[in-house]
């Protein structure tokens, strides 16, 4: 277990009517963690668990406090091992030892630690059945089951979820294809939240969403589609301070190549967008449809016909549904002697 796993492990608070030494003893230490005094946290949740061993909820959260300590991750994973031999079927241990396990790069193993845990009931508490979730959401998106974490995350209340799990549901809906539920769970600010308003084509909306983006730790290919949002918006000098950024990012990305293209057409300089466009195909021939099909409009505005053509049936064979695509080909097929 490595330090950075500590922002990863579910905390667990106690709603019980019971008045228990071991009970007390949970509620002041998560009061003692809620002021800050994380020491006597730390040794409250031990004790809690020391007074009953059933209380496993305590001790998950001492190991997260543990965890939180670059130095002390031996002692974290230590805590942690004993506690999943003793009590791998409890949520609680099985939701903690499954995250840990992300953090270490395993989710196979994450995997069979939830597979080992009894499910979640209505009996169960609220945070319980929450940690449950996230971790069944954030394992299903380590795998790629992104249907999965779609599923899991029914139920789950926005407002209670961290950011980074926002961030997780956005990703998984945006692989499933669904850029409604995307744009739901994106947190404001994020990449996610942007790509999904762009994925509904409401460019206004990623327009007003690049304003709350942390561009230093944005994409290239986000700063290169906020850029080109601005400039079909009409907002050309922002549009070319995005830009500027996300080639600077990664001058190479095919979407920051496609984007200086896409603005070099808007701004009446078709050579400059072939050229951009012509060393990113040749680069990448299996370049999205998009890039050979915006070739062949700077190809056709520059009088070459032949060549626009071959391009236009290029972005046709890449995408046989895109009706921009085929409509030019077929329409320059005649005048070039060709067929479609």
């Amino acid at each position: 277990m490595r330090g950075a796993i500590a922002p990863w492990l579910c905390a667990f608070g106690l709603a019980s009517c019971t008045t228990s030494t071991a009970v007390l003893t949970w509620h002041d230490a998560w009061r003692a963690e809620q002021t800050g005094d994380l020491e006597r946290a730390e040794r409250a949740y031990a004790a809690a668990f020391e007074l009953d061993p059933g209380l496993v909820g305590a001790e998950c959260n001492r190991i997260r406090l543990v965890a939180a300590h670059p130095d002390r991750a031996a002692q974290a994973q230590a805590s942690l091992d004993k506690l999943v031999k003793a009590k791998a079927s409890a949520p609680e241990v099985a939701s903690t030892a499954a995250l840990a396990a992300l953090a270490d790069g395993k989710p196979d193993l994450a995997r069979k630690r939830l597979d080992a845990a009894r499910k979640v009931t209505d009996k169960d508490r609220p945070d319980v059945v929450a940690a449950r979730r996230t971790a069944e959401v954030r394992v299903a998106v380590a795998l790629e089951r992104h249907a999965e974490a779609l599923a899991a995350a029914e139920g789950l209340d926005l407002a209670d979820l961290a950011t980074t799990d926002r961030e997780t549901l956005a990703v998984a809906a945006w692989n499933a294809q669904d850029s409604v539920r995307a744009a739901q769970f994106a947190p404001p600010g994020s990449e996610s939240a942007l790509w999904a308003a762009f994925a509904r084509a409401d460019l206004a909306e990623v327009v007003r969403r690049s304003a709350r983006l942390d561009k230093d730790r944005a994409t290239a290919a986000t700063l290169a589609i906020a850029a080109w949002a601005h400039g079909q918006t009409g907002a050309g000098q922002a549009a070319r301070a995005w830009l500027a950024e996300g080639v600077a990012r990664d001058p190479h990305d095919a979407t920051v190549t496609q984007v200086v293209a896409a603005l070099a057409l808007l701004d009446g300089q078709p050579a400059a967008a072939r050229d951009t466009l012509t060393a990113a195909t040749a680069r990448a021939p299996t370049a999205p449809w998009t890039a050979w099909f915006n070739l062949g409009i700077a190809q056709l505005r520059l009088g070459d016909a032949p060549a626009a053509h071959a391009s236009f049936a290029r972005a046709a064979t890449a995408c046989p549904a895109c009706a921009q695509a085929v409509r030019n080909r077929d329409a320059l097929a005649a005048l070039v002697g060709a067929g479609p």
